[in-house]
């Protein structure tokens, strides 16, 4: 059971960094300008972000819902 924990919580990471990576295009084409859906991508990122952290302290099935709606 361990692994499978181990190896969703690691899915959800790499999700994370294809959000950050998506933010930082959207950035670097904005040249500047507010963009409404970065500030929501940043919003999602901020969210799974808090979802890792409470992964990482403590894996219960409610924290592994959660981790799963990520990879949705």
């Amino acid at each position: 059971m361990f692994s499978h924990k181990s190896e969703l919580l690691d899915r959800v990471k790499a999700r994370q960094k294809e959000l950050e990576a998506k933010i930082a295009r959207a950035k670097a084409d904005a040249k500047g300008s507010t963009n409404k859906k970065v500030d929501e991508w940043e919003v999602k990122l901020s969210n799974m972000k808090k979802d890792i952290s409470e992964a990482s302290e403590s894996t219960t099935e409610e924290i592994s819902k959660k981790l799963n709606k990520w990879l949705q």
